[in-house]
């Protein structure tokens, strides 16, 4: 479908009434623009609202259609008399013979086609939609009068008079004629018309018209707000937009017509948009009384949304970049910590001084506090006393207007002072979000007060900052409001309090007219934020378009200034005048980046938000999708119930969920997983951390306090934007204008080479000796690169040649030689595998989640070290963070406040190959050296987005830099027995893979039970010959049905490997030496469900990287329905699941099917034929 924008000067509309600024200041990127108000005194737009909301008036009478008698012309074209005044695409003429017919019976005629059209309201439907049941709140709602009087439109009862032929007016329709007014006989009473002087070509299209589909139902009714799917969208000739929509909840659906100022929205076809309009003449339109929220799945949230005022540009660079230079933490620190104190003394309903007091000292004397600030490095002194500072107006306040129904309180100051009071505490840091406006937020106080004797709720904004009642706060306030209505409350003002100097407080209005152009922002937003996904893929992928830039004094000191003008640099500045502020900037700002590395930037920029528009976890899933499906797909859990709910350190509560039936359920959730919980009746109450998990509990923690046995429930997975945006946010290091960013750009860009010291210090070979000692030479030279080279070097380790061995060596050197290391990969599992070897080794720091930490790390995470403070304090925390040699931190996790201020000597990631180069910048940024170890030839870097992996996002930084001259190869292992070796190097290796000993060479099978099966397959898949190491049993499906429906198990293959593993533990192989690999997870369930309560370790390919068994057996699982972008035809998945066995590698699969895939026949190749064996199951 075409995009249906406007090629008028509205594409962008200005803002105005509520956000009206002076036109010469363009304060939000947009150009100048005409005021597009609407008209106030218009008598038509009265005159159609009149009729719009007065059932009781008919419309006024269609003209009657012009008898044939009064035709002057007998030649007047066809296109002529339809459309009266309009240039035809072609002249038809048509001849009228003379009649006897008299006018009356013309009239008679014409009063047969006339028609009563009912226009009735829908009837609503009683249940919400997607299984959601009503808000009690709505319910509330309902049943209590309402104080403002009802707006809701109803369908006026309309009587139409249809011509013969209407003509069709904007849409490009054809329309049959019995559909529109005419009888089925229309044909017998055109009798009088004779058609001989039409051509072919036009008496086709009359009989075109009875094959044309029936009109859309049209029930539509947009009185209320809700949301809507587009089935078409038309530009009409008046600028207007003429959508086909259907409502998401219910059937109802039709045809409605979109004005200023919402024409100018960009809406396509498919697209969910959410609608509020008027029934004006029988047609529901959408104008300045409406609303159309485009994109409502779009979840903004309404900091962002106000954000956006001063500077659109801004806004939407903050998605993608960090702010360079923002590190001045400490109002930020005084804005949580006063919100916190103001929240903690309204839910305590305290009112005196010293209760207030209290609670001060306990928040600022809190060792987290006190921790947090060193992070942050904000002088704790300071901070104390400027908090302090804020306890006269919050008392203040809370005298002022805080009665809880009960205490008295003091009279307002001033004649603007607010004249209500504050009864209850509805709830505090309450979090909507609403899939029908597009907006989020986090209310910081839900109040019930009372104004005039008269109750009503109404949503409390706490600033901390300078009084001002700007126009971004007044805004925020309104947006809560429309998020509480959602809820159905009655709201339609709001608080905002200021507590800096002497405060204030005043109530904000949540009018039509500033609803209205807030939502007109927030789709602005939009707009500019789902165009950075909007991309391209090609081989240099430029910066999406941005809103263009202000012309203000302040951008000098943007934390955006440096991306903002390199992206301006590439695209818009000539079109800027000379004396635009810009003109001058981006010259200076951007003089250090060539034009190359901003290409370069913007391309990987392109690529990760092409990645970023796949997310795994579809968030809009949690509103748009039924409970129950999503729980069968894997991403929810149903009917929870509150077991038991805590608090824990800080404003955080630790719940436990568990069924409301008590019964048992899959684990679907990880530890640190991030989840959301809903209600039947509010999306996204609150979300939380797994701390742990069980087949009966998850273990919650959240921010909001549950009652026990309160519920149900929904758990939903959740994949947090923020960390969708590290991997964007860290490309923006490389546009720093410092010497560290240079250097990588040299590296990371242009490939340079590192340079290598000549000769080796006899101290440090003294320092190692003993450490060189347990290496072979090819690991001792690897160590010897790395300590010698100045800024880089690659390691690839092949599968069993001792990487972990290798690089554990290398960090206790590096410690002797009185060096910092900072040891990262994408996994937590890489950096646990290399620190369990260091324990009391060297000194030590695991900055992990301690719910994530390795059991045999507990003790030397973040928090234990913390903990062994007694009184900790700026000086005692930072010679403790100092005294850590050797620090790991995930490459997701490398943001890490404290590690931001530290230069590490070296940065040592694990498994490199396996993570995409914009995730691996913020560690390796952190180091005045990096060495990446991998295998490029293993698992690369997980990419969801196609073409993101086809145009480079699939390849790692370790690929990128791989060349003989920066990378040491370690090439004996000490896994894999001879045979299995043979099959690593004919198909990956090429022959460079060695055994380390003749041990390891012709290890086999060790057991002293006797197999007891006769079968062959069996009897080889045991057998203890060194040349029956490389099993390949090919198994016969025959009559054996799936255990389901789905085509990624195979029940086949399953009884195969569970008969073998059976075997083998009864021989007296120990079920812990055996590994079972399949491709996909619907094999990895079905296999632990057979072989439950045995050692046997059952998983995916990527999850048994960097592990080995005795023995392996592999599932390829699929035995038909190939595809060719399946994970069975990835090559590196293939040599990472033959090269985990060291003993014996056995290949359950149907050959016939494997072998084409290429992988697969190349494989099998390397094979003896005699090893290939065929079984056909029984059962």
């Amino acid at each position: 479908m075409k995009k249906t924008t406007l090629n008028s000067k509205k594409q962008q509309p200005t803002l105005t009434s509520f956000f009206a600024r002076k036109p010469s200041s363009q304060p939000n990127g947009f150009p100048s623009q005409k005021s597009v108000e609407p008209p106030v005194n218009s008598e038509t737009n009265d005159s159609k609202r009149k009729r719009a909301f007065s059932p009781q008036k008919s419309p006024a009478k269609s003209k009657k259609f012009a008898s044939p008698s009064k035709i002057k012309s007998p030649s007047k074209t066809i296109e002529e008399f339809l459309s009266p005044g309009k240039s035809p695409p072609r002249k038809l003429s048509i001849a009228v013979k003379k009649t006897n017919v008299s006018s009356s019976s013309v009239d008679e005629i014409c009063d047969l086609e006339k028609r009563d059209v009912q226009f009735t309201s829908p009837e609503k439907s009683s249940s919400a939609p997607n299984g959601l049941r009503r808000s009690p709140r709505l319910a509330e709602a309902a049943n209590r009068p309402t104080p403002e009087k009802s707006t809701e439109a109803v369908r006026p009862k309309v009587f139409k008079r249809t011509k013969l032929f209407s003509p069709v007016k904007d849409e490009k329709k054809d329309v049959s004629p019995h559909k529109n007014g005419c009888s089925k006989n229309g044909a017998a009473e055109m009798g009088d018309f004779d058609f001989s002087g039409l051509d072919e070509a036009f008496l086709d299209d009359i009989d075109a018209f009875d094959s044309c589909p029936p009109p859309p139902l049209e029930n539509l009714n947009l009185a209320k707000l809700d949301r809507y799917k587009v089935e078409s969208s038309t530009s009409l000739i008046t600028g207007d937009l003429r959508l086909v929509v259907k409502n998401v909840g219910n059937a109802t659906g039709g045809t409605c017509t979109i004005k200023s100022p919402w024409n100018s929205s960009v809406v396509r076809e498919g697209d969910i948009v959410s609608l509020r309009g008027t029934c004006v003449d029988g047609e529901w339109v959408v104008e300045w009384s409406g609303l159309l929220v485009t994109n409502p799945d779009n979840l903004i949230s309404g900091t962002s949304v106000v954000g956006s005022l001063f500077c659109m540009r801004k806004a939407v660079l903050s998605e993608i970049f960090e702010e360079l230079g923002a590190s001045e933490y400490k109002h930020l620190v005084i804005g949580c910590v006063v919100h916190q104190l103001l929240q903690e003394v309204l839910q305590k309903k305290i009112r005196e001084r010293e209760g207030m007091e209290k609670i001060c000292e306990d928040i600022i004397g809190n060792r987290d506090f006190v921790v947090d600030l060193f992070l942050k490095n904000v002088n704790y002194s300071e901070t104390v006393q400027t908090i302090r500072s804020y306890l006269p107006r919050i008392y203040d306040f809370v005298s002022t207007y805080v009665t809880y129904g009960k205490a008295e309180r003091l009279a307002p100051k001033g004649p603007d002072g607010w004249p209500g009071e504050i009864v209850t505490i509805k709830d505090i840091e309450e979090n909507i979000w609403s899939p029908t406006l597009g907006i989020k937020g986090k209310i910081d106080a839900t109040l019930q007060v009372k104004i005039n004797r008269k109750s009503k709720v109404m949503p409390l904004e706490l600033k901390t900052g300078k009084v001002s009642f700007s126009m971004e706060h007044r805004g925020q306030v309104i947006l809560y409001c429309m998020l509480l209505k959602e809820l159905g409350e009655f709201v339609d003002s709001g608080l905002l309090l200021y507590l800096k100097d002497e405060g204030g407080m005043k109530e904000i209005s949540a009018g039509d007219r500033e609803i209205r152009d807030l939502v007109l922002l927030r789709n602005c937003l939009s707009k500019g934020l789902l165009d950075l996904s909007n991309v391209s893929p090609s081989d240099n992928i430029p910066l999406p378009e941005l809103p263009p830039p202000i012309n203000r004094k302040s951008c000098d000191s943007c934390g955006h200034l440096v991306a903002c003008s390199a992206a301006l640099r590439e695209r818009g500045l000539e079109t800027l005048s000379e004396r635009h502020r810009m003109k001058q900037l981006v010259p200076e700002v951007t003089s250090h980046l060539s034009s190359e590395h901003a290409q370069f930037i913007f391309h990987w920029i392109g690529l990760q938000s092409l990645e970023n528009g796949c997310s795994l976890f579809n968030i809009a899933n949690i509103w748009s999708e039924n409970p129950k499906t999503r729980e069968e797909n894997g991403t929810c859990l149903t009917r929870m119930m509150v077991s038991s709910s805590v608090v824990t350190k800080g404003a955080r509560f630790e719940s436990v969920f568990t069924k409301a039936d008590k019964t048992i359920f899959n684990e679907i959730f990880n530890v640190g997983q991030t989840v959301v919980v809903s209600s039947d009746s509010q999306i996204g109450i609150t979300y939380g951390f797994v701390n742990s998990i069980s087949p009966i509990s998850v273990t919650l923690s959240v921010e909001k306090f549950f009652k026990v046995k309160e519920g149900p429930f929904m758990l939903d997975a959740y994949e947090s934007g923020n960390t969708k945006k590290i991997s964007l946010k860290n490309l923006s290091l490389l546009l720093e204008d410092s010497e560290r960013a240079r250097i990588m750009r040299e590296i990371v860009i242009d490939l340079k080479l590192p340079a290598f010291a000549p000769k080796i210090s006899g101290k440090i070979r003294k320092l190692g000796m003993d450490i060189f000692e347990k290496l072979n030479k090819e690991q001792v030279r690897a160590l010897l690169q790395a300590i010698s080279a100045d800024t880089y070097i690659l390691i690839q380790g092949m599968p069993g040649t001792g990487k972990t061995t290798t690089m554990r060596a290398l960090i206790q050197l590096l410690v002797r030689m009185d060096k910092r290391v900072l040891v990262s990969s994408y996994t937590h599992s890489a950096i646990d595998n290399i620190l369990v070897g260091l324990v009391g080794k060297v000194d030590m720091m695991r900055v992990v989640n301690p719910n994530r930490a390795h059991p045999k790390l507990k003790d030397v995470t973040e928090r234990a070290c913390l903990n062994k403070l007694t009184n900790p304090c700026h000086e005692q925390l930072e010679k403790m963070y100092k005294s850590k040699k050797v620090v790991g931190v995930s490459c997701l996790s490398a943001g890490h406040l404290w590690l931001e201020r530290q230069t590490f000597d070296v940065c040592l990631v694990d498994e490199a190959s396996q993570v995409t180069l914009p995730a691996v910048l913020r560690p390796i940024f952190l180091a005045k050296k990096f060495i990446l170890v991998g295998d490029p030839k293993q698992l690369p870097p997980l990419v969801v987005n196609e073409k993101a992996k086809e145009f480079g996002l699939g390849k790692s930084l370790f690929h990128r830099l791989d060349r003989p001259a920066v990378t040491s190869q370690l090439t004996q292992q000490y896994r894999m027995n001879q045979k299995i070796t043979d099959i690593a190097n004919g198909f990956a290796y090429e022959n460079m893979l060695k055994c380390g000993s003749d041990d390891v060479a012709n290890a086999t099978l060790d057991y002293r039970g006797t197999v007891t099966s006769s079968d062959d397959w069996m009897q080889r898949s045991l057998s203890k010959l060194l040349e029956d190491s490389v099993i390949v049993i090919d198994v016969k499906n025959g009559d054996i049905p799936k255990s389901s429906g789905k085509s990624k198990d195979n029940r086949a293959e399953a009884d195969v490997i569970v008969q073998i593993a059976k075997e083998m533990i009864k021989v007296g192989v120990k079920g812990a030496s055996i590994g079972v690999i399949a491709t996909y997870r619907e094999q990895v369930e079905l296999l632990k469900n057979l072989l439950g309560g045995t050692e046997i370790e059952i998983s995916t390919v990527d999850q048994y990287q960097g592990r080995d068994k005795e023995v392996i057996l592999y599932s390829s699982s699929k035995s038909s329905n190939k595809v060719e972008s399946d994970i069975l035809s990835d090559t590196n998945r293939l040599t990472v699941a033959i090269t985990r066995a060291k003993k014996k590698l056995i290949i359950v699969c149907h050959l016939d099917f494997l072998k084409t895939y290429d992988n697969f026949a190349k494989m099998f190749n390397h094979v003896p034929p005699s090893n290939f064996l065929a079984v056909t199951p029984t059962s």
